[in-house]
């Protein structure tokens, strides 16, 4: 194998199974051979489902491992793809060498992020955790609408994050990618309206470069290394356009556990411990952008030998 790999723009992307997902009804019961094109309230949803998991590569423990790597390939891929390739980018190919990542991790311990992060070199080189909140999964859209908000008003609000978030014992990650794009803001000028006194507001478009607002589209991609059947059988990257699109997915994926009559207070106390969730925040470090820029960065994993020896490492601590 070579050190590393070429600059991702030199792939070419190659066939993957792309369907449609619901944000807002079930998935209906259909074979998956042949899924169903379903239109959503709020925008299509691109759902590139691969070939295998973390079940088929016999890592069933690995959720956390593939979910940060899957949101460093993403955020790698941000900054040497255009953004509107970004999901015919994500294909097969890309997916399982995402699940490879963890091939060597036989340890039966679903590790929490915090560890990963700071045993990995390959994660705490590049990734940056600005910060970690806990919330019931009832407050999960809040908070993550609180956290995009804040974002969205920072001077670096065209800086992709990604999330990776546990709800014990599954583990996903999520990137959103800001989007620019120039919204008119309208040539309002006054006038007369048939000899009235009142003012109106002009509807002509605004001249190019004067009038001319630039805001930031929300585009979210979700990282899922288990299987969803009935219509998804394996691992998944789901594309939204919109957060309300992204948050009801998380919202099908981190229900809130039920209570269970004639439990001890210990047992509540755990239950009630399975229904919190943890969201990790973090952004690109200086370093990755320089090793993009000098074209050092390792995009697979299986190239990265201190990733290979890290998770060892873990599987024996684990």
């Amino acid at each position: 194998m070579p050190d590393q790999l070429p600059p991702l723009a030199s792939f070419e992307p190659v066939r993957s199974t792309v369907i449609s997902v619901p944000s807002d009804k079930d998935v209906p019961d259909v074979p998956f051979a042949a899924p169903p094109v379903l239109e959503l309230a709020n925008g299509p949803s691109h759902t590139v489902q691969f070939t295998s998991s973390q079940y088929s590569q016999a890592t069933p423990s690995a959720c956390t491992i593939l979910a940060t790597e899957a949101a460093l390939r993403i955020l790698y891929m941000t900054e040497t793809v255009s953004k509107a390739e970004l999901p015919d980018r994500v294909d097969s190919s890309w997916g399982d060498s995402v699940i490879a990542a963890a091939s060597r991790y036989t340890s039966s311990t679903h590790l929490d992020f915090e560890t990963l992060h700071e045993k990995v070199q390959r994660y705490r080189r590049n990734l940056v955790v600005e910060k970690m909140i806990q919330c019931p999964v009832t407050n999960l859209r809040a908070e993550l609408q609180t956290i995009l908000s804040q974002h969205n008003n920072s001077t670096s609000r065209s800086r992709p994050l990604a999330f990776v978030i546990t709800k014990p014992p599954e583990t996903i990650s999520a990137v959103f990618v800001p989007v620019p794009y120039y919204r008119p803001a309208g040539n309002a000028r006054r006038k007369r309206d048939k000899g009235k006194k009142r003012a109106v507001i002009d509807s002509k478009p605004a001249p190019p470069l004067r009038t001319t607002s630039i805001t930031y589209d929300r585009k979210f991609a979700l990282f899922d290394s288990h299987p969803r059947p009935p219509l998804l059988q394996s691992s998944y990257v789901q594309f939204d356009q919109s957060f309300d699109a992204f948050t009801n997915a998380l919202e099908r994926l981190f229900t809130p556990v039920e209570s269970i009559a004639g439990l001890t207070a210990y047992e509540r106390h755990q239950l009630e411990l399975m229904s919190i969730a943890q969201v990790n925040v973090m952004h690109l470090s200086p370093e990755a952008h320089d090793a993009i820029q000098r074209g050092v960065f390792h995009f697979d994993a299986n190239t990265d030998a201190s990733l290979i020896n890290d998770i060892e490492s873990l599987s024996r601590w684990g």
